[in-house]
Formats: C-alpha cells, sequence, structure tokens
C-alpha cells in the first residue's frame, strides 16, 4: 500500500509471449523535496519553592546613618518546557535524466 495515497498499486504486467515483442521501459528522475525545520519551544508555568532557613547579613556604614541589609534564600525553581520542531515543505520538484533515446534511435538507424 502506498502511504501517501493509502492505495495499492496495480497488478504487474502478464508475462510476455515469446513470439511477442515485449519489453520494459525505465526512467531515471531526481526527486527532491525541500524540508525547512524551525525550533519550537514552549515554556509553561514555573514553580519556586524555598528550602532551607533564609541566611540575613547586615552592614551598618561607619557613621550610623544607613543599614543594608541582604537575605539569602535558597530555592528550588521547576519550570516545565517543550522542546520541538515544526518541518515545513516546500514545493516538491523532479528531474528526468535524458536517456538519449533520439541517440540511440539514430545509432540504430545507422547500423541497419
Amino acid at each position: 500500500m502506498d502511504i501517501l495515497t493509502g492505495k495499492f498499486p496495480p497488478p504487474p504486467p502478464p508475462p510476455c509471449p515469446p513470439d511477442k515483442c515485449c519489453n520494459t521501459g525505465f526512467e531515471v528522475a531526481k526527486v527532491s523535496l525541500p524540508i525547512e525545520i524551525l525550533p519550537q519551544t514552549f515554556v509553561g508555568d514555573v514553580d519556586v519553592d524555598c528550602f532551607g532557613e533564609p541566611c540575613v547579613t547586615c552592614e551598618c556604614d561607619p557613621c550610623g546613618s544607613s543599614c543594608r541589609v541582604v537575605i539569602t534564600q535558597r530555592i528550588k525553581i521547576k519550570i516545565p518546557y517543550k522542546i520541538g520542531v515544526k518541518a515545513i515543505t516546500g514545493c516538491s520538484n523532479i528531474f528526468c535524466f535524458p536517456l538519449g533515446c533520439e541517440e540511440a534511435d539514430k545509432a540504430e538507424d545507422e547500423k541497419k
């Protein structure tokens, strides 16, 4: 089954009887599909929990006119996130390689 169309391929042709002119045709091609990959990131609601006791330090200026207090607290930060990518396909293209039918026909004609 073809994964793109969801259809089954056609059945193969019946075998060629020995007295008939049967053959199989082929073509060589290069198919390209450009795909742009873009990053996607999502951040959920951040949650913070304190743990341990806070540390308080105090510094006073020599004149006694002000004090500086620094409070340090250990915290645990929970950051839910999701990282992924988004794929955007461009236009596919096909390039058929010429197999030189004209040259082959000309060479056959010259042999006759």
